[in-house]
């Protein structure tokens, strides 16, 4: 009898703790809940109940720590437009959810610029600053594209590093407009005239970060 006791309580530990691990992955993360479709356009209140309160603030945009991930988050009148995410090997989510595609994105973590540009055909090359930054913001490119129906009428921005520097890309920018067209940002006016350059230089570099939201805050022509 006593053994019949043991082996009862035995099978029920062990059930017990599957249906624990069954559970813990069952449990969404906190980025896998924010990292939806429907958050754009959701109450920033619903986005706080999940992401606690933001740990900085510069005008409409918002920082927050997710799961030790950084998020970030821009808004309109309480209601959000757009989120971000800088991707490490612990900080990812499943972009496939943002997009009615048949070719599958295997890990965002090991996405590069040109798997970006083969999934969204529109993208276009966009920065800040490209070159001569100073001190004052280091160079930053991105790749952005633009809302269609193939990937629910959002907009897609990817972030990655710009060598400090001359390369291929600048170097045929200043031979044909001079210093000054970059430093007035003239080259995000005509972000397709040098396109084939910049492909070729950043398709094997992978990404920092990715935002997605409708009408998302990018470098814009200044004129």
């Amino acid at each position: 009898m006593r053994n019949q006791i043991t082996l009862i309580i035995a099978v029920f530990i062990l059930m017990s703790a599957a249906s624990n691990r069954a559970l813990a992955r069952s449990e969404k993360t906190g980025i896998e809940k924010i990292f939806e479709p429907d958050m754009i356009g959701a109450d920033i209140g619903y986005f706080e109940h999940i992401t606690g309160p933001s740990v900085r603030t510069y005008d409409d945009l918002r920082i927050y720590k997710v799961d030790g991930c950084e998020v970030l988050m821009r808004s309109q009148s309480s209601v959000i437009h757009e989120i971000g995410l800088t991707v490490t090997e612990d900080c990812t989510f499943d972009l496939n959810k943002f997009l009615d595609s048949d070719r599958p994105i295997s890990d965002l973590r090991k996405m590069t610029f040109g798997e970006f540009e083969e999934i969204f055909s529109n993208a276009i090359y966009l920065s800040d600053c490209i070159y001569g930054c100073g001190n004052a913001a280091d160079p930053v490119l991105y790749s952005y594209s633009k809302g269609a129906r193939y990937n629910k009428n959002l907009d897609f921005m990817i972030e990655g590093s710009l060598p400090d520097g001359k390369n291929g890309w600048v170097e045929s920018m200043l031979k044909d407009n001079g210093d000054q067209w970059i430093y007035d940002k003239t080259y995000n006016c005509k972000p397709n005239d040098y396109e084939s350059i910049i492909r070729e230089e950043k398709k094997n570099d992978k990404i920092f970060s990715i935002i997605i939201g409708r009408d998302i805050k990018k470098p814009e022509c200044p004129r």
